[in-house]
């Protein structure tokens, strides 16, 4: 009760500093225009349900996007309290609000739409889109190929950056009543042709991204290595419990700080990153960098793999030095392997986070509606497709995913409403 009473007092302290901008910051910088000043002014009285009535308004997944959107680059980035001293904590006070509050304030029209749609995906884009339009009163089908809901965020993100529990509350409180959903469906261009264009008056797009990447390399078949997403998939359903030795993730976004900190909760003896660029290039957030260096970590720069050694089992990797060799846009240099450079260095796993090909149903799709997917309404040219969330723009947050569900909901509305 007084770690309660200390919280709730922090929480107090905290809201009161808010200014509570009009046209504020904070809620422009945020992808979902979650209202902050208003959820924390409902803070600064003590009302908490209030607080999570307006969170889950603008964003659905509230309550994981307070555990995983990078707030120091988004909404206390552009805090107006940063004038005057520290910004405000809005990720933490979102994560109290959402923690210490249920929440089932939605309402349904009671008038039910007589349009079908489809969603495809059931990852953050397609779970927004689908809470969306059913508040509207749409009858929906959801078809997804994995036998959860979620996407990555239930397959991928480690559990001591999100707990289940937070992903399953929030999953509770989405709107999915009378909402189909078919799981195991795996999307051809005979089911686009066969069954969603035929039987749906318009059908939303979010299957995420394809394949992972891997570095073609020799000793590719060797036992010890995964790419990421399998790797980290496989920790959260218990198959891998145990790490020995010396555990190297090839990569340098968030995944790969993801892989690396999760190697060390293994009993990883040690966890490398090698990354081929330099710090300046590396995509992982500043945040989730100095979290890994804080649990250590460590960074192999301006190094890639050539070749994978051992007899049966991974026993170590040859890497190679790389050098800056020209622009490739983006703000970031290209590298190249330096000839002669190569150097081993022990290794009993190797997990590649290269990042994933681009899905190509959805180019399928484009082509066959000829047109492409307009970057406003996320309608695929003048058809009765939309799409979201990373299979039209990868390397996406939680938080983009969901805004981008929410917009293309609102557009498919306005496009049924004008039929």
């Amino acid at each position: 009760m007084k770690e309660d009473r200390q919280q709730l007092q922090w929480v107090t302290r905290e809201a009161s500093r808010c200014l509570f901008c009009y046209e504020a910051p904070c809620k422009e910088a945020c992808p979902s225009r979650v209202d902050v000043p208003q959820f924390i002014r409902m803070l600064r009285w003590g009302d908490i349900k209030g607080a999570k009535r307006v969170i889950k308004r603008d964003n659905c997944l509230g309550g994981i996007c307070a555990y995983v959107c990078p707030s120091e680059e988004l909404c206390e980035k552009h805090c107006t309290f940063r004038k005057l001293g520290d910004p405000i904590p809005i990720a933490r006070l979102q994560k109290f609000a959402c923690d210490n509050a249920e929440y089932s304030g939605y309402e349904v029209l009671t008038d039910k739409v007589n349009k079908k749609i489809a969603i495809v995906g059931a990852g953050p884009a397609g779970l927004s889109c689908a809470h969306e339009l059913r508040l509207l009163g749409y009858q929906l089908e959801m078809f997804e190929q994995e036998k959860f809901l979620g996407g990555t965020v239930t397959r991928e993100i480690p559990n001591f950056k999100v707990p289940n529990e937070v992903i399953d509350r929030d999953f509770r409180e989405l709107c999915t009543e009378e909402i189909m959903i078919h799981h195991g469906v795996s999307v051809s261009r005979e089911f686009i042709e066969n069954v969603l264009s035929a039987q749906f008056d318009a059908v939303f797009l979010g299957m995420g991204l394809a394949q992972a990447r891997r570095a073609q390399v020799a000793g590719e078949n060797l036992r010890g290595q995964y790419d990421a997403e399998t790797f980290l998939k496989m920790v959260k359903e218990g198959q891998i419990g145990k790490l020995l030795g010396v555990c190297v993730t090839v990569g340098g976004g968030n995944t790969a700080m993801d892989c690396a900190r999760t190697a060390l909760r293994l009993g990883a003896i040690r966890s490398i990153v090698s990354y081929r660029r330099s710090r300046r290039e590396m995509p992982a957030d500043e945040a989730e960098f100095i979290k890994a260096m804080k649990e250590g970590v460590e960074f192999l720069w301006q190094t890639e793999p050539s070749t994978l050694n051992g007899s049966g089992e991974l026993q170590a990797i040859t890497l190679a030095r790389t050098e800056p060799s020209g622009e490739c846009g983006q703000d970031r240099r290209s590298f190249s392997a330096v000839s002669g450079t190569d150097f081993i260095y022990p290794a009993n796993a190797v997990i590649w986070s290269l990042g994933k090909d681009r899905n190509s149903m959805l180019n399928d799709v484009a082509v066959a509606c000829q047109g492409t997917v307009d970057k406003e309404t996320l309608r695929i040219g003048s058809s009765k497709f939309f799409a979201g969330g990373d299979c039209i723009s990868s390397r996406q947050t939680v938080v983009e995913a969901v805004a981008q569900g929410k917009r293309a909901a609102r557009s498919m509305h306005a496009y049924l409403s004008a039929r």
